[in-house]
């Protein structure tokens, strides 16, 4: 299973969209592929919503959404005063994974070939709408290990995952920069928003760094549990203007299939 994440701090490029229409090119090549919203806003998950028969995403209870999962695992580790030794010494143990993977849906639409599924975030919840949770997540650093926690649970289930961020940081989104195995940053080629995409790569890269010297997560945690770097695969051009509407990064997308 691979995992990418789509990321940019210049918002309104095209990006949610992007990740969408990626992930049914994908879906209907064969391959099994979860779209994760993680942007406080929800687009993307809206945008599923409406492709699988105009659901409204108002009407999911708060325990079939990702705002849910976020705060069982928040609260696995918070309850766990063990936490970090037993991520050293490969004896966590933890009755989650049932949890994650009944909250997966489906998308019907038959070009995807039953093969392009998700899990909703919701802003109906209030004090517990994505940014509201993840400012909580802050106050204990080792909740930068929650995304791993969660793509290992969801290991063997898909051929991908794709994470949808928000154009800011917080200790989430740095949770996907340690534990995916690739990033793309979608863009639109003009100044302002091209300057955007240096920042972002730049700020993955300090993660890296943030975390190996903090004492509460550990260098050697660190190389343990993120033995890899997320992979650069390229800047997604979201508006080209060429014959093939295709954005000029979309080989390097496609590799990601065959590599």
């Amino acid at each position: 299973m691979k995992t990418v994440f789509w990321g940019n701090y210049k918002g309104g490029v095209g990006k949610t969209t992007s990740v969408f229409q990626i992930a049914g090119q994908f879906a209907s090549a064969g391959k099994r592929v979860l779209l994760v919203d993680l942007d406080p806003q929800c687009s993307l998950s809206y945008i599923c919503c409406s492709s699988n028969g105009n659901q409204i995403l108002s009407d999911f209870k708060v325990e079939q959404t990702f705002n849910y999962l976020l705060e069982v695992y928040r609260e696995f580790i918070k309850g766990n005063p063990q936490f970090k030794l037993e991520l050293l010494t490969d004896t966590l143990v933890r009755e989650i994974k049932p949890i994650t993977r009944s909250l997966i849906m489906p998308l019907t639409d038959r070009c995807f070939k039953d093969n392009l599924f998700f899990i909703p975030s919701s802003i109906s919840f209030e004090n517990a709408r994505i940014n509201e949770l993840v400012e909580t997540m802050g106050r204990k650093q080792l909740n930068v290990c929650l995304i791993k926690l969660f793509i290992e649970d969801l290991e063997g289930h898909f051929d991908y995952v794709f994470f949808d961020c928000p154009p800011t940081t917080n200790i989430l989104i740095q949770s996907v920069f340690l534990a995916s195995d690739y990033y793309i940053v979608p863009t639109i080629i003009d100044e302002i928003s091209a300057k955007g995409v240096p920042d972002y790569i730049c700020e993955i890269e300090k993660t890296y760094g943030k975390y190996c010297m903090e004492q509460q997560v550990g260098g050697i945690l660190m190389h343990k549990l993120f033995t890899k770097r997320a992979q650069f695969v390229g800047a997604f051009e979201t508006l080209y203007k060429g014959r093939s509407g295709k954005g000029n990064n979309m080989s390097q997308i496609e590799q990601l299939d065959y590599n």
